[in-house]
């Protein structure tokens, strides 16, 4: 009997290997463009397991870029691809409905469909179609890592669709969604950013005349919306370094010999919600102007792992765009990012870019519609531009709202111009600096766009400062005031780490009721109310008067879906409810760890696999990190600081002078080496040289090999 299972495992086995076999070999039929060979493309794995990919043509190092990105985060590369098709629910279950449900919403197959051919260029297709066929190639290989057989054989058209609905839900569309739904729209499949840091400096400002660019994303440290590391070389003029998400097929932001740009969130208004006037209640008819449409109807079908059944919705279209139907009625929304499908072949570009002109050109896309970008080149230009594709709002609506969609005045068919957006181009100052604050505040004043040369109300820019923003600014006068020129990048990296809030921080100020309470009128949590009295507003791993802050907040994070909105409204904090969160805290101490005086690091740690560390930092400090709660009663570090490069420009070098480091490591298997070897590095604020220079890359080799040809993970 034994031997008969192991005979029929082996059977099926070979019989997935051939029907995956078959279909990828079918795709590539399809096909206009010729088989890759594996045996031209050279990977090389340095001693942190960063992938350093070579090959002659563009598209073969997107095969390379595939097969390394699989080998060290396959289930994340899948995950990614079944988002975009709708099918996301089916590997992760019920929790990723709302994610399905959206796709199906948003039309992304149909969109993807009508502009792929006209819109995507030949060169950008050829690209894709290479790196297609290396993760089909790392599917037939590995078909016991297949979470879902029917996402095989991928294509250019799955890729671009997992791009597509990451950017939808990225521009929030889903917190629109939550205005009118009920039970509410809850997508947490793809966590939107706590932030990032970008600073670049001029040789103005510098010690040694050289241009300084610092990246330093914060985001989730593992899944989907992780950063992976990877450096690309063609010899069709790609040479680039950076970072990217799993299942991308380019660099997201990075540097090349010429230039370098580094992205951050912003919370520009990007979607728009109309309420439809219809003719009845029960009717399909609405009406714009004087003259009535029909709405067009369909259903969302959603197959969930582990339920033998299609949850099914009924979801329409009118000509604002995707449209919804609730007990309060129809409701549109309408987003830019819904638009285009060019956003990856815009990433594509611009890592080509040989100077700002071209770098500049490409913008000019404007395909897209979400992130800030902030850029430096090795001629010293820095520029930086609040980046989004922004409809032409008529004035007198509240857009952030729910506005009439019975007129023609809002249907919003025309975007805007890149000039719409505020920029900073090479300011006199010499530095600018985004923390997704206001860009009115990213350079000196005198430097700073004007607010009152943008509609502001109309396209929803940031006008505030945040603490991140306001400690730079703090710090940057303390390093500059007496030595103007001797800006150095141990200096901005210092900068990067720090984990103070400003003097004049709003949200300590918010939560002023706190320190405010009276000892003696509140004996049980007067030891808390003396440690946040004695704080310093610094969350490195001794501060006590840290831990009591993190622990009275985490009702506030909770409020916010853990997001940088926290730090963004005026909380207005009661005395009853400053007293609710000190004894929460008090709670949690005494429960978890019998003491109420803890330094932070025994409450916030780094933790993977067999490393378990303490952990600094404090959301919308410069060093920026969130804890999830454990049974232990720890925070396990997971949304923050995570990818960080340093990028330094000298014009009488070829290449610029890279470094960089990551929270835990490069491999998402635990079996790996890199699955947390820079743990230790990133603690103690450390970083890894890297270089675009190949000879560099061959000294560094610690294994060298080409897809297919070596296959042990």
């Amino acid at each position: 009997m034994m031997y008969r299972l192991l005979y029929c495992n082996k059977v099926f086995c070979l019989f997935i290997i051939l029907l995956i076999g078959v279909e990828v070999a079918t795709a590539q039929k399809k096909s206009s463009f010729a088989p890759i060979d594996p045996h031209r493309i050279t990977i090389v794995r340095d001693a942190w397991g960063v992938p350093h990919i070579k090959a002659p043509r563009n598209a073969e190092v997107a095969y390379g870029l595939a097969w390394a990105n699989a080998e060290d985060d396959f289930a994340s590369v899948q995950e990614m691809y079944a988002l975009g098709a709708g099918r996301l629910a089916r590997i992760k279950g019920k929790a990723a409905a709302p994610a399905d449900y959206v796709q199906q919403l948003l039309r992304i197959d149909a969109l993807v469909d009508a502009q792929y051919e006209t819109q995507i260029s030949t060169e950008f297709k050829e690209y894709l179609d290479g790196y297609c066929q290396g993760i089909n190639a790392f599917a037939r290989a590995y078909p016991h890592e297949i979470k879902l057989k029917k996402m095989f054989p991928v294509t250019p058209k799955t890729i671009l669709k997992g791009y597509c609905t990451s950017i939808c839900l990225l521009s929030g569309i889903d917190k629109q969604l939550q205005k009118v739904m009920k039970p509410k729209l809850k997508v947490d499949t793809i966590p939107m950013s706590l932030g990032s840091n970008a600073f670049a400096v001029n040789a103005t400002k510098t010690e040694n005349g050289n241009t300084l660019l610092v990246l330093n994303a914060h985001q989730p440290l593992e899944g989907t919306m992780a950063f992976w590391e990877a450096h690309l070389i063609s010899d069709e003029g790609m040479n680039i370094h950076g970072g990217l998400f799993p299942g991308a097929v380019s660099i997201f932001h990075g540097a090349n010999e010429n230039v370098g740009w580094a992205h951050t969130a912003n919370s520009i208004d990007k979607v728009d919600m109309f309420r439809l006037e219809m003719k009845s209640k029960h009717s399909l008819n609405y009406k714009i102007d004087d003259v009535w449409y029909k709405l067009e109807k369909n259903k969302a079908k959603i197959k969930i792992k582990g339920l033998p059944f299609k949850l099914k919705k009924k979801i329409y279209w009118s000509q604002y765009g995707a449209t919804i139907k609730t007990k309060a009625g129809f409701f549109a929304v309408k987003l830019f990012g819904n638009e285009d499908i060019r956003a990856a072949e815009q990433w594509w570009r611009m890592g080509f870019s040989k100077n700002y002109t071209q770098f500049h050109k490409t913008l000019e896309m404007q395909a897209i519609p979400i992130m800030n970008v902030l850029y430096a080149d090795r001629y010293d230009t820095t520029f930086f531009i609040n980046n989004s594709v922004l409809p032409d709002r008529a004035a007198g609506y509240n857009w952030r709202g729910i506005v009439p969609g019975n007129i023609t005045e809002t249907r919003l068919t025309k975007r805007l111009s890149m000039a719409a957006c505020p920029q900073i181009l090479q300011p006199k100052s010499g530095y600018i600096y985004n923390t997704n604050h206001a860009s009115f505040f990213g350079t000196a004043p005198a430097d700073a766009p004007k607010k009152q040369n943008y509609r502001c109300k109309e396209m929803g820019f940031e006008l505030k400062h945040n603490d991140r923003s306001l400690r730079f600014e703090e710090l940057w006068a303390a390093e500059t005031t007496d030595k103007p020129q001797q800006m150095t990048m141990g200096c901005l990296r210092e900068m990067k780490y720090d984990k103070t809030f400003p003097k004049t921080s709003p949200f300590l100020h918010n939560l002023d009721a706190m320190r405010q309470l009276d000892p003696l009128k509140h004996p049980d949590i007067a030891p808390l109310i003396a440690e946040l009295r004695a704080w310093n507003g610094t969350s490195d791993t001794a501060s006590t008067g840290a831990t009591v802050f993190y622990l009275a907040c985490l009702p506030m994070f909770k409020r916010f879906d853990n997001s940088i909105k926290v730090f963004e409204n005026d909380l207005h904090l009661t005395e009853t409810q400053a007293v609710s969160y000190l004894e929460n805290a008090k709670k949690h101490l005494e429960k978890h760890f019998h003491t109420l005086h803890l330094p932070f690091g025994k409450l916030m740690r780094l933790q993977r696999g067999d490393k378990n560390y303490p952990m600094s930092g404090f959301p919308d400090v410069l060093a920026a990190m969130y804890g999830k709660p454990q049974k232990n009663g720890t925070m396990r570090a997971f949304r923050g600081d995570d990818f960080i490069l340093y990028v330094e420009y000298d014009k009488a070098k070829k290449y610029p002078t890279l470094s960089s480091v990551k929270a835990y490591g490069e491999s998402a298997r635990p079996e790996s080496p890199h699955y947390n070897d820079q743990m230790e590095l990133f603690l103690n604020e450390g970083v890894k040289p890297m270089s675009l220079d190949w000879n560099d890359v061959q000294k560094w080799a610690k294994r060298t090999y080409s897809p297919l040809v070596e296959t042990d993970l």
